[in-house]
């Protein structure tokens, strides 16, 4: 920045916010792209750098992310600009660092760096016994802001339906079934049946969660397994269980086969129509336990890189 309009600490607040964005933005990004990797040397738009592996590109964010901390260190006690009211309770450079941090134990699960995500957690808001809402949001509003895209009225011909097996797999009882409804009559397309619409926002104005406790919580127990801890990631598997999906606590065998089961469950119906599953699946090696839903279909392990994508910089 080369403006002398603004003070240096004011200046690391709009990095630190800034690349924390980015960052995330990137995350998203890669994920999508999986082993096709994503460009990270964008300091000139018109002359990108190469395309990076899916782990290399990890390693950028997670150096982006730990730069905007240390900016966000040194950024004083108030932002000099107005930050989105979704953000409340994380509008400090402080407390827009637990963000950061949140943020920066979901790249380290990835990594497999389950030690480094203890450490981000413990940097972050989150709380084993806090409550699972705990986290910024991203707000909507009416035009000429953007309504939420995620929501849709039910029983349109034209809609988002879960797959079946959602309802079918989950334990009786489990509360987290009312994110989503059940038709009046069953959606087909192109063969594939679906019965249940996706009924996780109930108006246009809802807002969608962009990190909480409850994923925290999540990836604490998974921590948990990983490094043998079992009585530790029981305990936050129960916190689940019982908070989110109004279950009785986990009665399964104390290994790490069937802790990551659960895992993996409770993450499906904990973080359901947020971006996890695929990924979830993905990263544990299981996409091919997903469901099939009509003979010859395939299950990508990537998004395919867009054509424009791989023109830029040419």
């Amino acid at each position: 920045m080369n403006t002398n309009s603004i003070t240096s600490q004011e200046k690391l607040g709009i990095q630190g916010f800034s690349n924390t964005v980015i960052a995330f933005e990137m995350l998203h990004i890669l994920n999508m792209q999986g082993k096709n990797g994503i460009r990270t040397d964008l300091t000139n738009y018109l002359k990108p750098g190469p395309f990076v592996s899916y782990e290399a590109g990890l390693t950028t964010i997670k150096a982006l992310l730990d730069s905007a901390g240390t900016q966000l260190k040194q950024a004083g006690n108030t932002f000099m600009f107005n930050v989105p009211p979704g953000f409340t309770g994380f509008d400090t450079p402080l407390t827009f660092l637990q963000f950061n941090r949140a943020i920066a134990t979901r790249v380290a699960i990835y990594q497999q760096d389950w030690q480094g995500a203890l450490d981000n957690l413990n940097a972050s808001y989150f709380k084993i016994d806090g409550p699972l809402s705990t986290g910024p949001v991203f707000n909507w509003s009416i035009p000429p802001d953007a309504l939420n895209p995620l929501y849709q009225s039910l029983n349109n011909a034209v809609s988002v339906v879960a797959n079946n097996s959602f309802i079918t797999d989950a334990e009786p009882g489990d509360t987290r079934l009312s994110k989503v409804a059940q038709r009046s009559s069953a959606l087909n397309l192109v063969g594939i049946t679906g019965s249940y619409d996706v009924n996780l926002y109930p108006s246009n104005l809802t807002p969608v969660s962009i990190i909480r406790n409850e994923e925290l919580v999540l990836i604490y127990a998974e921590c948990m397994i990983q490094l043998g801890q079992f009585q530790n990631a029981v305990q936050a598997l129960n916190i689940i269980r019982t908070k989110a999906g109004n279950l009785p606590a986990y009665s399964g065998a104390l290994t790490k086969a069937d802790l990551i089961d659960e895992l993996l469950k409770q993450r499906r119906y904990s973080l359901f129509y947020e971006g996890h599953r695929w990924i979830d699946m993905r990263r544990y090696g299981r996409l091919n336990q997903l469901p099939i839903d009509q003979p010859g279909q395939t299950i990508f392990d990537a998004m395919p890189r867009p054509l424009a994508e791989q023109n830029w910089g040419h």
